[in-house]
C-alpha cells in the first residue's frame, strides 16, 4: 500500500467552504467501493485539504492554489495525479515519479489551460 498527491482542479468561483465538497464530486467515481477494484478505481481513501491542515502540527502547508500560481513550482509539490474539471483523471505513466521531466510538462501543461481554476492538492491511498 502507498500514498500518494493528486490536485483537483475545480472552478475557481467556488466558495471556500464548498471547494473541498466540489473536489470529492470529481474525485468519487475514482474511489475504490465496497463493490471490488472497477477499471476506474485509484484510491481507496483520501485525504482532503481540510484532513491534512486538521492533522498537522504547528504551521500547515498551503494545499489550495490558484493553478497558475503553481505552474513552476509543480515539482515541488509532488503531485502525480491531475483530476481536471470534466472529471478526467492524468497520472504519471509507469515508470515515472513526480519528478520526471515529461510529466512535469505534461502536467504543467493542463495547468495552464486553467490558470484560474483552484487547484486542491489531496493525499490519496492505494
Amino acid at each position: 500500500m502507498t500514498r500518494y498527491y493528486a490536485l483537483v482542479l475545480i472552478p475557481g468561483d467556488v466558495p471556500e467552504d464548498k471547494a473541498c465538497d466540489a473536489a470529492f464530486d470529481l474525485l468519487s467515481p475514482y474511489m475504490l467501493t465496497g463493490e471490488g477494484p472497477s477499471e476506474e478505481s485509484r484510491f481507496d481513501y483520501l485525504l482532503d485539504p481540510e484532513d491534512i491542515a486538521a492533522l498537522s502540527e504547528g504551521e500547515s502547508p498551503r494545499n489550495v492554489w490558484r493553478a497558475g500560481d503553481i505552474i513552476d513550482r509543480l515539482g515541488e509539490l509532488q503531485v502525480e495525479a491531475i483530476v481536471t474539471l470534466d472529471g478526467q483523471w492524468h497520472e504519471t505513466e509507469a515508470g515515472q515519479l513526480w519528478d520526471d521531466g515529461a510529466w512535469l510538462a505534461r502536467a504543467r501543461g493542463i495547468l495552464r489551460q486553467r490558470p484560474d481554476c483552484l487547484a486542491l492538492r489531496h493525499v490519496l491511498h492505494i
